[in-house]
């Protein structure tokens, strides 16, 4: 499979997308409610999804298929795509322009392909396996910050108010006591951890996360010279639940502090 001819297409769909989110952007989407009163779906995020998925599936029908918002049928190939129609459907039904779509193609269970876009700020990451990741085209880095003092982090809380917003809460506390520059919580793990790529974040972590929102940023931070584990330190696998992901320099000390807080 040409990866890079696949990207060619995935950015075309992607640009398309963008335009359909717009479309319902700031125009009073509908949206229900999925098992809690903060967990939303909108009429945008099903549309887009809808069309992302007839886009690919015309072109690559025996591969399998991972949405946000709808099962697929599986079929037997190894190579999955994993979407994320709205990454940030909060913000988008808040009329908050800090969302993207998000879409990865992994290769038995590992992401070789990933794009995120956000259509606002028209901001394009992107990255195959190998290759580095860019920005608009644009190759990018990620932090070489190596103190904690002079970080910048981010992080994200899931729909779930249980032990693991506790345990953020416990986490947020120890980096304050540290004194980092500041932290940030934007509300988009996909465009979270393509900040960490570029350097504008210099580690970002979260506890509880789906594949479809974090796949195509695991692979654009790494790509970007980032290393991206899972919350126990692991290597992140798709079923992971939680990421954490700094520059080179500074993720041992980031990663400490984490892992110190039950």
């Amino acid at each position: 499979m040409n990866l890079s001819e696949t990207m060619t297409i995935v950015q075309s769909v992607a640009r398309e997308a963008g335009q359909l989110q717009l479309r319902y952007f700031r125009n009073n989407p509908t949206f229900t409610e999925k098992g809690s009163e903060r967990n939303i779906v909108t009429e945008a995020d099903l549309a887009v999804e809808k069309l992302v998925v007839e886009r690919l599936r015309a072109l690559f029908s025996d591969h399998n298929f991972m949405g946000e918002e709808h099962a697929y049928d599986a079929t037997e190939s190894e190579w999955c795509w994993v979407i994320d129609p709205i990454d940030g459907t909060t913000n988008y039904s808040k009329g908050l322009g800090h969302f993207a779509i998000s879409i990865a193609l992994a290769h038995e269970e590992k992401p070789v392909l990933g794009l995120v876009y956000n259509p606002v700020s028209n901001e394009m990451f992107h990255a195959i396996e190998g290759k580095g990741a860019q920005l608009n085209n644009q190759p990018i880095q990620a932090s070489s910050e190596t103190r904690l003092q002079k970080a910048l982090l981010a992080t994200g809380f899931y729909y779930d108010r249980d032990e693991k917003v506790k345990r953020t809460l416990r986490q947020l506390q120890r980096f304050f006591d540290i004194d980092i520059m500041g932290i940030r919580r934007y509300g988009s793990a996909a465009l979270d951890l393509c900040f960490v790529a570029c350097g504008r974040f210099d580690a970002y972590w979260e506890l509880t996360l789906n594949a479809w929102d974090f796949a195509a940023g695991w692979l654009i931070a790494c790509e970007a010279g980032a290393v991206v584990r899972a919350m126990d330190g692991g290597q992140p696998e798709l079923r992971t639940m939680g990421l954490m992901a700094a520059g080179q320099a500074l993720f041992k000390d980031f990663s400490s502090v984490l892992l110190s807080i039950e």
